[in-house]
């Protein structure tokens, strides 16, 4: 394990799926999920001028077109993974890549795949959706899990089988002990991070109307979520990405009460609940159909 902190097969694992090496621009950028990786890969994508990502049944389902984006097998761009073991140990540690990553404070990031993933289950969430309506009943309104059962369900040790990228640390996804950084952005202070990224590689990111905001979690303040028992329970879980990455432990503080919502928005909440059930359910036939 040493520097790398986790088995070989691991590494490899998240590395063949989370990195990309740019020979053309000489960079690597390692993905860190709900840190702005859409629009970092929809990014890296046009400057690359990839060819198109098209909706496809192999590999996991998404709710929309552009999410596609995540399809490692269709980003036709090398892993460190894939590379030649001295190939990407010059990636690694040589001086001709721009290595870069983007984190997120882990209190806004661990809201943001509850609002995006879980609240409305959106497919491959099925199996935490259905574990915690067995385990807390209590933390749910109506249909919908609150944010503070998700956090109890992450605390509770019975649900480790349910690990995901979308909440892992992000230390243990983005190794800063073995791989050496010479950037990491900030999701809070993404366009001014993004400018160093664009200066350090001699590029300029076409920046479209509307890209930057895809995958954007919903308007609401994330801290508008937290008191100070649940902000408690957040840092003891992430506590490591505090630490590593420069997040205050009080950050989580200054939010405003959450307003009631219309009867709009709960029409549309459970629409969208009943599309991506939908889709999670008609997928999965149509992979078994085909023997997948």
């Amino acid at each position: 394990m040493s520097r790398w902190g986790a088995a070989e097969a691991e590494v490899r694992a998240r590395l063949g799926y989370g990195s990309y090496v740019s020979h053309r621009h000489r960079y690597l950028y390692v993905e860190t999920p709900k840190a702005a990786c859409t629009r970092l890969k929809m990014l890296i994508h046009e400057l690359e001028a990839l060819p198109p990502i098209k909706p496809s049944l192999t590999g996991p389902v998404q709710t929309k077109y552009y999410m596609y984006i995540h399809a490692r097998y269709a980003f036709k761009m090398p892993s460190l993974a894939s590379l030649p073991e001295e190939e990407a140990a010059s990636v690694l540690a040589g001086d001709g890549y721009f290595r870069f990553c983007f984190v997120r404070n882990p209190y806004s990031r661990l809201v943001s795949v509850w609002r995006n993933k879980v609240y409305l289950v959106e497919p491959r969430f099925e199996g935490v959706y259905r574990r915690a309506r067995e385990l807390y009943p209590e933390c749910f309104e109506g249909r919908f899990l609150r944010f503070d059962g998700f956090v109890r369900f992450l605390c509770d040790a019975r649900n480790s089988a349910y690990g995901n990228p979308h909440w892992a640390l992000q230390t243990s996804l983005l190794f800063p002990g073995a791989i050496n950084y010479d950037f990491i952005g900030r999701v809070e202070s993404f366009d001014d991070d993004l400018a160093v990224v664009e200066r350090e590689i001699g590029v300029s990111f076409d920046r479209r109307e509307g890209q930057d905001r895809s995958n954007a979690s919903g308007a609401a303040d994330w801290r508008s979520y937290y008191d100070e028992s649940l902000a408690d329970a957040v840092y003891a879980l992430y506590r490591q990405d505090f630490e590593a990455f420069g997040y205050e432990r009080d950050s989580w503080k200054g939010g405003k009460p959450l307003a009631p919502k219309s009867a709009e928005e709960r029409f549309l909440e459970n629409e969208i609940f009943e599309r991506n059930r939908m889709i999670d359910m008609l997928s999965s036939a149509l992979k078994q159909q085909d023997g997948g």
